[in-house]
Protein backbone atom coordinates (compact mmCIF):
# COMPACT_ATOMS: atom_id res chain seq x y z
CA UNK A 1 0.00 0.00 0.00
CA UNK A 2 1.07 3.28 -0.80
CA UNK A 3 0.14 6.74 -1.51
CA UNK A 4 -1.40 5.75 -5.18
CA UNK A 5 -2.91 2.83 -3.89
CA UNK A 6 -6.88 2.94 -4.99
CA UNK A 7 -9.18 1.52 -2.47
CA UNK A 8 -12.90 0.75 -2.81
CA UNK A 9 -14.52 3.36 -0.46
CA UNK A 10 -17.95 1.82 -0.52
CA UNK A 11 -20.99 3.81 1.33
CA UNK A 12 -18.39 6.87 1.68
CA UNK A 13 -19.21 7.26 -2.09
CA UNK A 14 -22.60 8.68 -1.04
CA UNK A 15 -21.97 12.24 -0.38
CA UNK A 16 -20.03 12.40 -3.60
CA UNK A 17 -23.68 11.77 -5.40
CA UNK A 18 -25.69 14.05 -3.05
CA UNK A 19 -22.94 16.75 -3.68
CA UNK A 20 -23.43 16.19 -7.80
CA UNK A 21 -26.95 16.65 -7.12
CA UNK A 22 -26.80 19.52 -5.60
CA UNK A 23 -24.35 20.83 -7.95
CA UNK A 24 -27.21 20.36 -10.42
CA UNK A 25 -29.78 22.10 -8.35
CA UNK A 26 -27.27 25.46 -7.82
CA UNK A 27 -27.55 25.30 -11.51
CA UNK A 28 -31.29 25.54 -11.55
CA UNK A 29 -31.25 22.01 -13.79
CA UNK A 30 -33.72 20.36 -10.71
CA UNK A 31 -35.47 20.99 -7.31
CA UNK A 32 -34.57 19.29 -4.20
CA UNK A 33 -38.33 19.13 -3.84
CA UNK A 34 -38.85 17.34 -7.44
CA UNK A 35 -40.98 14.71 -7.52
CA UNK A 36 -38.19 11.59 -8.73
CA UNK A 37 -41.23 10.04 -11.29
CA UNK A 38 -39.84 13.63 -13.09
CA UNK A 39 -36.76 12.04 -13.85
CA UNK A 40 -37.58 8.17 -13.70
CA UNK A 41 -40.96 7.84 -15.15
CA UNK A 42 -40.25 3.87 -15.33
CA UNK A 43 -41.06 3.93 -11.31
CA UNK A 44 -44.23 3.14 -9.75
CA UNK A 45 -46.45 6.08 -9.09
CA UNK A 46 -47.01 5.72 -5.23
CA UNK A 47 -49.72 7.36 -3.59
CA UNK A 48 -47.19 10.17 -1.71
CA UNK A 49 -44.78 11.44 -4.09
CA UNK A 50 -40.98 10.35 -3.32
CA UNK A 51 -38.79 13.90 -3.63
CA UNK A 52 -34.91 14.25 -4.91
CA UNK A 53 -34.51 15.19 -0.93
CA UNK A 54 -36.12 12.24 0.02
CA UNK A 55 -33.43 10.05 -1.63
CA UNK A 56 -31.00 11.77 -0.35
CA UNK A 57 -31.81 11.85 3.07
CA UNK A 58 -32.82 8.19 3.52
CA UNK A 59 -36.42 9.22 4.21
CA UNK A 60 -37.98 8.20 0.70
CA UNK A 61 -39.37 4.76 2.46
CA UNK A 62 -37.89 2.10 -0.60
CA UNK A 63 -36.71 -1.05 0.47
CA UNK A 64 -32.87 -1.89 0.07
CA UNK A 65 -31.41 -2.54 -3.54
CA UNK A 66 -29.55 -5.33 -1.55
CA UNK A 67 -32.24 -6.94 0.28
CA UNK A 68 -34.19 -7.16 -3.16
CA UNK A 69 -31.54 -8.71 -4.71
CA UNK A 70 -31.05 -11.29 -1.75
CA UNK A 71 -34.86 -11.99 -2.61
CA UNK A 72 -34.50 -12.09 -6.08
CA UNK A 73 -31.80 -14.86 -5.85
CA UNK A 74 -28.38 -13.06 -5.98
CA UNK A 75 -25.78 -13.40 -3.86
CA UNK A 76 -23.06 -10.15 -2.86
CA UNK A 77 -20.23 -11.63 -4.68
CA UNK A 78 -22.84 -12.28 -7.71
CA UNK A 79 -22.15 -10.27 -11.09
CA UNK A 80 -24.10 -7.08 -10.22
CA UNK A 81 -25.12 -4.22 -12.77
CA UNK A 82 -26.54 -0.95 -12.72
CA UNK A 83 -29.31 -2.20 -15.46
CA UNK A 84 -30.25 -4.61 -12.63
CA UNK A 85 -30.43 -2.81 -9.83
CA UNK A 86 -32.74 -0.10 -11.86
CA UNK A 87 -34.94 -2.82 -13.20
CA UNK A 88 -35.28 -3.90 -9.29
CA UNK A 89 -35.63 -1.10 -8.09
CA UNK A 90 -38.94 0.57 -10.79
CA UNK A 91 -40.86 -3.10 -10.64
CA UNK A 92 -41.21 -2.24 -6.82
CA UNK A 93 -44.89 -1.19 -5.81
CA UNK A 94 -45.10 -0.53 -1.95
CA UNK A 95 -42.59 1.49 0.72
CA UNK A 96 -41.97 0.67 3.74
CA UNK A 97 -43.51 3.46 4.69
CA UNK A 98 -45.01 7.36 3.55
CA UNK A 99 -41.96 9.46 2.42
CA UNK A 100 -40.51 11.59 5.42
CA UNK A 101 -42.30 9.51 8.17
CA UNK A 102 -39.27 8.02 9.03
CA UNK A 103 -35.40 7.82 8.61
CA UNK A 104 -34.13 4.36 7.35
CA UNK A 105 -30.66 3.73 5.46
CA UNK A 106 -31.97 3.09 1.74
CA UNK A 107 -28.82 2.46 -0.75
CA UNK A 108 -31.69 2.54 -3.41
CA UNK A 109 -32.13 5.84 -2.67
CA UNK A 110 -28.64 6.73 -3.93
CA UNK A 111 -28.21 4.39 -7.21
CA UNK A 112 -31.54 6.24 -8.24
CA UNK A 113 -29.82 9.84 -7.69
CA UNK A 114 -26.97 8.67 -9.65
CA UNK A 115 -29.33 7.96 -12.73
CA UNK A 116 -31.52 11.04 -12.05
CA UNK A 117 -27.69 13.23 -12.04
CA UNK A 118 -27.38 10.93 -15.45
CA UNK A 119 -30.37 11.76 -16.99
CA UNK A 120 -30.45 15.51 -16.40
CA UNK A 121 -26.91 15.91 -17.25
CA UNK A 122 -27.13 13.52 -20.63
CA UNK A 123 -24.04 11.98 -19.58
CA UNK A 124 -23.11 9.07 -17.57
CA UNK A 125 -22.95 9.25 -13.65
CA UNK A 126 -18.96 8.90 -13.83
CA UNK A 127 -18.39 10.55 -17.05
CA UNK A 128 -20.47 13.74 -14.91
CA UNK A 129 -18.40 13.25 -11.57
CA UNK A 130 -15.09 12.85 -13.22
CA UNK A 131 -15.48 15.90 -15.74
CA UNK A 132 -17.13 18.41 -13.32
CA UNK A 133 -15.75 17.27 -9.46
CA UNK A 134 -12.86 15.10 -9.99
CA UNK A 135 -10.61 16.54 -12.75
CA UNK A 136 -11.61 20.14 -11.55
CA UNK A 137 -10.58 19.25 -7.63
CA UNK A 138 -7.39 16.71 -9.25
CA UNK A 139 -8.44 14.33 -7.81
CA UNK A 140 -7.00 12.63 -10.15
CA UNK A 141 -6.86 9.01 -9.46
CA UNK A 142 -10.37 8.67 -8.58
CA UNK A 143 -13.21 7.09 -10.14
CA UNK A 144 -16.48 5.75 -9.97
CA UNK A 145 -16.64 2.28 -11.30
CA UNK A 146 -19.25 0.81 -13.39
CA UNK A 147 -18.02 -1.70 -15.82
CA UNK A 148 -17.28 -5.00 -15.69
CA UNK A 149 -13.80 -5.45 -16.29
CA UNK A 150 -12.75 -1.83 -15.39
CA UNK A 151 -9.07 -1.42 -15.09
CA UNK A 152 -8.41 0.80 -11.89
CA UNK A 153 -4.31 1.80 -11.53
CA UNK A 154 -3.02 0.40 -8.14
CA UNK A 155 -6.23 -0.95 -7.46
CA UNK A 156 -6.48 -2.96 -4.02
CA UNK A 157 -8.35 -6.02 -3.22
CA UNK A 158 -9.86 -7.45 -0.20
CA UNK A 159 -9.08 -10.31 1.60
CA UNK A 160 -10.44 -12.89 4.12
CA UNK A 161 -8.94 -15.33 6.42
CA UNK A 162 -10.12 -18.63 6.24
CA UNK A 163 -8.51 -21.53 8.63
CA UNK A 164 -5.10 -19.98 8.13
CA UNK A 165 -4.81 -18.51 4.48
CA UNK A 166 -6.23 -15.44 3.53
CA UNK A 167 -8.74 -15.12 0.24
CA UNK A 168 -9.31 -12.37 -1.93
CA UNK A 169 -13.30 -11.18 -1.04
CA UNK A 170 -14.93 -10.45 -4.05
CA UNK A 171 -16.95 -7.41 -4.90
CA UNK A 172 -18.89 -7.79 -8.87
CA UNK A 173 -21.15 -5.16 -8.10
CA UNK A 174 -20.75 -2.52 -10.73
CA UNK A 175 -23.72 -0.43 -9.87
CA UNK A 176 -22.86 3.50 -8.74
CA UNK A 177 -24.51 6.17 -6.59
CA UNK A 178 -24.54 4.47 -3.81
CA UNK A 179 -21.13 2.84 -3.52
CA UNK A 180 -18.17 1.65 -5.87
CA UNK A 181 -16.06 4.97 -5.57
CA UNK A 182 -12.19 3.86 -5.99
CA UNK A 183 -9.61 6.53 -4.80
CA UNK A 184 -6.95 7.28 -3.08
CA UNK A 185 -5.92 8.94 0.83
CA UNK A 186 -4.69 11.64 -1.25
CA UNK A 187 -7.49 12.19 -3.07
CA UNK A 188 -9.50 11.60 -0.34
CA UNK A 189 -7.71 14.78 1.33
CA UNK A 190 -8.08 16.81 -1.34
CA UNK A 191 -12.06 16.33 -0.92
CA UNK A 192 -12.04 17.25 2.21
CA UNK A 193 -9.93 20.04 1.54
CA UNK A 194 -12.39 21.30 -0.66
CA UNK A 195 -14.79 21.76 1.79
CA UNK A 196 -13.09 24.81 2.79
CA UNK A 197 -11.48 25.72 -0.24
CA UNK A 198 -14.73 25.81 -2.50
CA UNK A 199 -12.82 24.82 -5.68
CA UNK A 200 -16.00 22.92 -6.98
CA UNK A 201 -19.31 24.31 -5.52
CA UNK A 202 -19.85 27.52 -3.30
CA UNK A 203 -21.13 28.00 0.15
CA UNK A 204 -24.82 27.53 -0.52
CA UNK A 205 -23.98 23.72 -1.64
CA UNK A 206 -21.63 23.47 1.61
CA UNK A 207 -24.58 24.45 3.50
CA UNK A 208 -27.24 22.25 1.95
CA UNK A 209 -24.59 19.24 2.19
CA UNK A 210 -24.92 19.47 5.86
CA UNK A 211 -28.52 20.77 6.61
CA UNK A 212 -30.98 18.06 8.15
CA UNK A 213 -34.33 17.98 6.93
CA UNK A 214 -37.16 17.50 9.51
CA UNK A 215 -39.71 14.34 9.33
CA UNK A 216 -42.93 15.17 9.10
CA UNK A 217 -43.16 14.96 12.83
CA UNK A 218 -40.71 18.13 13.30
CA UNK A 219 -38.13 15.50 14.48
CA UNK A 220 -34.70 15.14 13.19
CA UNK A 221 -32.09 12.33 12.48
CA UNK A 222 -28.85 13.64 12.41
CA UNK A 223 -28.51 12.91 8.33
CA UNK A 224 -27.95 15.26 5.47
CA UNK A 225 -26.64 14.66 1.83
CA UNK A 226 -25.09 11.86 2.26
CA UNK A 227 -23.35 12.93 5.50
CA UNK A 228 -24.73 11.90 9.33
CA UNK A 229 -24.14 14.72 11.10
CA UNK A 230 -23.36 14.65 14.74
CA UNK A 231 -21.33 15.57 17.62
CA UNK A 232 -17.79 13.87 19.31
CA UNK A 233 -16.59 15.23 22.53
CA UNK A 234 -18.29 17.94 22.39
CA UNK A 235 -16.65 18.87 18.40
CA UNK A 236 -19.22 19.16 15.95
CA UNK A 237 -18.66 16.28 13.12
CA UNK A 238 -19.77 14.83 9.64
CA UNK A 239 -19.10 11.48 8.83
CA UNK A 240 -19.98 8.82 7.08
CA UNK A 241 -18.17 5.00 7.11
CA UNK A 242 -18.28 2.35 4.42
CA UNK A 243 -18.34 -1.46 3.61
CA UNK A 244 -18.49 -3.80 1.04
CA UNK A 245 -16.88 -7.42 0.93
CA UNK A 246 -13.90 -6.87 3.40
CA UNK A 247 -12.86 -3.11 2.18
CA UNK A 248 -13.71 -0.60 5.17
CA UNK A 249 -13.46 2.78 5.24
CA UNK A 250 -14.48 6.13 7.24
CA UNK A 251 -14.30 10.05 6.97
CA UNK A 252 -14.89 12.21 9.52
CA UNK A 253 -14.63 16.09 9.15
CA UNK A 254 -14.12 17.81 11.99
CA UNK A 255 -14.56 21.48 10.06
CA UNK A 256 -14.28 23.93 13.63
CA UNK A 257 -10.55 22.46 13.90
CA UNK A 258 -9.68 22.12 9.95
CA UNK A 259 -9.55 18.76 11.19
CA UNK A 260 -10.06 15.16 8.81
CA UNK A 261 -10.21 11.43 10.16
CA UNK A 262 -9.35 9.37 6.67
CA UNK A 263 -9.24 5.20 7.09
CA UNK A 264 -9.57 2.88 4.55
CA UNK A 265 -8.77 -1.07 4.76
CA UNK A 266 -8.88 -3.68 2.91
CA UNK A 267 -8.35 -6.71 5.67
CA UNK A 268 -11.87 -8.34 7.00
CA UNK A 269 -9.95 -9.30 10.02
CA UNK A 270 -9.32 -5.67 11.22
CA UNK A 271 -12.32 -4.36 13.40
CA UNK A 272 -12.27 -0.78 11.49
CA UNK A 273 -14.73 0.44 13.75
CA UNK A 274 -12.52 0.52 17.25
CA UNK A 275 -9.51 1.34 14.73
CA UNK A 276 -10.92 4.91 13.76
CA UNK A 277 -12.16 5.49 17.13
CA UNK A 278 -8.55 4.84 18.50
CA UNK A 279 -7.13 7.27 15.61
CA UNK A 280 -10.03 9.69 16.24
CA UNK A 281 -9.31 10.60 19.73
CA UNK A 282 -5.73 10.50 19.14
CA UNK A 283 -6.06 13.79 16.95
CA UNK A 284 -8.44 14.98 19.28
CA UNK A 285 -5.98 14.81 22.31
CA UNK A 286 -4.36 18.24 21.55
CA UNK A 287 -7.87 20.16 20.75
CA UNK A 288 -9.12 18.35 24.42
CA UNK A 289 -6.64 19.66 26.43
CA UNK A 290 -6.77 22.88 24.57
CA UNK A 291 -9.90 23.69 25.55
CA UNK A 292 -9.65 22.50 28.84
CA UNK A 293 -6.95 24.62 29.49
CA UNK A 294 -9.54 27.86 28.46
CA UNK A 295 -12.32 26.95 30.59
Amino acid sequence: ISPKTSFHVASVSKQFTAFAILLLENEGKLSLDDNIRKYLPEMHEFEHPITIRNLMNHTSGLKDQYNLLRLAGWTLNDLITNDQVLQILFNQKTLNFQPNEKFMYSNSGYTLLAEIVSRVSNMSFSNFMDKHVFKPIEMNDTRFVDTEGQIVKHKSNSYFKSDSTYREDLFNNYSVGATNLNTTIRDLSKWAINFDTKLVGNSRIFDEMVLETPLNDGSLYGYASGLFINTYKGFERIEHSGQDASFQSYLALFLELDLTIIFTNTNGEINGARMVYDIMDICLEPYIKSQKATS
